[in-house]
């Protein structure tokens, strides 16, 4: 048997040189990452486009044909579950840019009668006792879907949390807790109750009215921020609707990505007898122009 021997024509690597091909590697890959993030962003942007377009179309129309806007919308606010006013907050998971964009105010009594002479009468909170952290070992105010008591984990590591307005699941325990929905429904106004008056979150206007005048408001009109989650009636509706509430696709992990419907219920002391929709934007807080701008590079 010949015994193999190496051939004196065989060059290997130097240390350096393999340094300087793991490096040169390197360099490739990262940009392939970066170029591949880049798209993904792209992606994103004209999908949203697309989608604002679509929702704002699909909510007229199903107002126009069932003579009602829909319902049941995500407040994006967290509140006591036994109803103690005063105690709205932002929910925790709303992404920071579009949450730069808007403000929890009390609303008036006039601005809830637009809402509801719109058709909108009801609106899903998030668990003010669920909207943090949470070790899961004691019931949060609100109940299961079986009317048990609920248990639920931290926010920052909620499973699903386009569902966190959904009414939590059953078979939760103490230090077992099913880590989705923690919402409930909080009704805004009712018949011939004038005491009542709401926290909702509000648009921020801006210097001068600015942001209300891109989307096409006057300065002074107050707009409500309502996400267009699951719940909300025009998901699956028989009649006209959506089959699924869409989400934007560039959020961080537990983040809430759903779209928001503005309804503008007109300026403070001057309210709207109807409240009408002003335009949907996504879960940055653009709207239908400023999305195709990023999409097509005009916007820098």
């Amino acid at each position: 048997m010949k015994s193999f021997k190496a051939s004196k024509n065989v060059k290997y690597f130097s240390l350096m040189e393999l340094v300087i091909v793991v490096a040169v590697m390197a360099v490739i890959s990262g940009g392939v990452i970066a170029a591949y993030d880049g798209m993904q962003k792209t992606a994103a942007q004209g999908t949203a486009a697309k989608t604002i377009a679509e929702l704002s179309s699909a909510i007229r129309t199903y107002t126009a044909i069932n003579k009602t806007a829909p319902n049941n919308f995500d407040s994006m606010l967290a509140a006591n579950a036994a109803g103690v006013p005063g105690t709205e907050v932002l929910a925790g998971f709303i992404p920071a840019k579009i949450a730069g964009k808007m403000v929890s105010a009390d609303i008036s009594i006039k601005a809830i009668s637009a809402l509801q002479s719109a058709g909108i009468t009801v609106v899903r909170h998030l668990d003010l006792d669920a909207n943090g952290v949470n070790d899961g070992s004691t019931a949060i105010g609100t109940v299961d879907v079986a009317g048990q008591p609920a248990f639920v984990g931290d926010l920052a590591d909620i499973d699903i949390p386009n569902r966190a307005f959904d009414t939590p699941r059953s078979g939760s325990s103490a230090n077992s807790p099913k880590n989705r929905g923690r919402g409930f429904e909080h009704v805004l106004f009712v018949g011939a109750d004038t005491s009542d008056s709401s926290d909702l979150i509000v648009w921020k206007a801006g210097a001068g009215g600015i942001n209300n005048i891109k989307i096409g408001a006057a300065a002074d009109d107050q707009l409500i921020c309502l996400g267009i989650g699951n719940n909300t009636t025009i998901v699956g509706s028989d009649r006209i609707g959506i089959d699924g509430a869409p989400t934007y696709g560039s959020v961080e992990k537990h983040e809430y990505s759903r779209y928001i419907a503005l309804y503008n219920v007109g300026p403070v002391g001057a309210e709207f007898a109807t409240a009408r929709l002003q335009t949907v934007v996504d879960t940055r807080g653009d709207f239908l122009d400023e999305e195709m701008a990023e999409f097509s590079g005009q916007k820098q």
